[in-house]
């Protein structure tokens, strides 16, 4: 039997069918567009790769990752 919650206006199913949906769209929009998304909080949308950061500076390193699954991106880590 598979459960689901109500968030928002989403139903979402406990195998994440829902959420992969939604990230399939995201990608497409911004394969269409060109566009980032306007949100910059990307919690669990990014997987590094490597084990080292590819340049850095006095304040931040920059590390590949991919995004969503598919698209590869250098992610900037500020020193704080």
């Amino acid at each position: 039997m598979r459960s689901a919650y109500s968030h928002g206006s989403f139903l979402w199913n406990s195998n994440g069918e829902r959420y992969l949906d939604v990230q399939r769209g995201l990608m497409n929009l911004h394969d269409l567009t060109g566009i980032p998304p306007l949100i910059k909080i990307l919690d669990g949308e990014i997987k590094k790769t490597g084990e080292l950061a590819i340049a850095g500076g006095p304040s931040s390193d920059i590390w590949c990752g991919i995004w969503l699954g598919q698209k590869r991106v250098r992610v900037p880590h500020i020193f704080i």
